[in-house]
């Protein structure tokens, strides 16, 4: 399975974690408008699309207030949380917003902190609100880019190769939401096979050999690949849809392996050592509720045998009994309480994932120090 890795970059009201959520296809960043401490905070992000895995970190929106010191600093700490290597920056603007000198400074850092060439070959410019573009009269977004005269973002689009898409977050409409995730995995999947090399830039892990033969479970560099794992779970477990248990079924006895074998993997790691045990705690919580969900459409197929059987005698009898009607309510209660259910997983997942966060930040910072 192929994967890929992006940082999100933009100014505070610009829609970078709406954008985040879209490109996720869930709720896994706050997206509020408000500048509380929970927007100010670098957030990390995946899950599965097709055939790839898709990482997305989430950076503080640019304030006007901010100092090039202070976004520098911010990039500085999002790089960290990519050890893997870093596969596109994504510079989020408003469609129809006004492109300012301080975007260009904000790139500026970028070119700072990864290169030009990097930016060059590797930043993409992408627009939000483009439910707005409706309402123009061009209908190709990439001839109202040209007839722009926006200086300065003809130097971005310059910078960038002229990279850039426009997305609507607010639809509701498959298709578009499809059509527009698999434009840009398409574009960075181009730009990962042509600047491979490029793609991996080095993370200063000054780390002693002494410090590195610690217990691979104190490591938060290596406790990735479990949250990772237990993500992509959570992305399933949201996908719930009880109108074909059979389907569910099968689907829910490939997620009870996948969480059996990620406990195990977390047991392995930990050697009683107690040092993951609140992934381990998350890591129970996911496999619980896919057994509950596994067992709810186990009865969910039952529900339905006996409703078909209900109605086939009712139409060879030509009596119509309302408690068959009352069946298909009781598998929709089934599934609301589901939901339900993987949305207080889900929202566990996000705060496992910023605990995790806070600690490579912090490793990154007393490692640089």
């Amino acid at each position: 399975m192929k994967s890929i890795t992006i940082i999100l970059v933009g100014k505070t009201g610009n829609g970078k974690s709406s954008t985040g959520n879209t490109i996720l296809c869930r709720s896994a960043f706050n997206s509020m408008a408000s500048t509380s401490a929970v927007t100010k905070e670098i957030q990390l992000n995946y899950s599965e699309y097709l055939d790839t895995v898709l990482k997305v970190v989430d950076t503080p929106g640019i304030q006007d207030s901010d100092s090039i010191q202070s976004f520098n600093g911010t990039i500085k700490r999002a790089k960290s949380l990519c050890p893997e290597g870093l596969n596109a920056i994504v510079f989020v603007m408003k469609f129809n917003g006004h492109v300012t000198k301080e975007d260009l400074d904000a790139v500026d850092v970028l070119k700072s902190i990864f290169g030009e060439e990097f930016i060059k070959k590797h930043c993409i410019l992408l627009m939000t609100h483009g439910d707005n573009f409706d309402l123009e009269e061009i209908e190709n977004f990439k001839d109202w880019c040209d007839l722009q005269e926006n200086k300065y973002l003809k130097i971005l689009l310059e910078w960038c190769e002229e990279r850039i898409l426009l997305i609507d977050n607010k639809t509701k409409d498959k298709n578009k939401i499809n059509n527009q995730l698999n434009s840009l995995i398409d574009l960075v999947s181009t730009m990962k096979e042509e600047h491979a090399s490029e793609s991996k830039i080095p993370l200063d892990r000054s780390r002693s050999k002494k410090n590195r033969k610690n217990a691979a479970s104190k490591d938060p560099f290596l406790k990735e690949e479990t949250l990772r794992e237990s993500s992509l779970l959570v992305q399933q477990l949201g996908q719930i849809s009880l109108s074909d248990p059979k389907g569910q079924k099968k689907r829910l006895e490939m997620l009870k392996k996948r969480s059996d074998s990620l406990l195990k993997h977390i047991r392995d790691q930990d050697r009683c050592s107690g040092t993951l045990r609140d992934y381990m705690g998350h890591a129970f919580n996911i496999r619980n509720s896919v057994e509950d969900q596994l067992l709810s459409t186990l009865d969910a197929v039952e529900i339905c045998k006996e409703s078909k059987a209900m109605k086939s005698s009712e139409e060879k009898n030509g009596i119509v009994d309302k408690a068959s009607d009352d069946i298909p309510v009781s598998v929709s209660l089934m599934e609301l309480r589901l939901k339900e259910d993987a949305s207080r997983v889900e929202d566990e997942n996000i705060n496992v994932l910023h605990r995790w966060v806070t600690d490579i930040l912090h490793s990154a910072t007393a490692n640089a120090s």
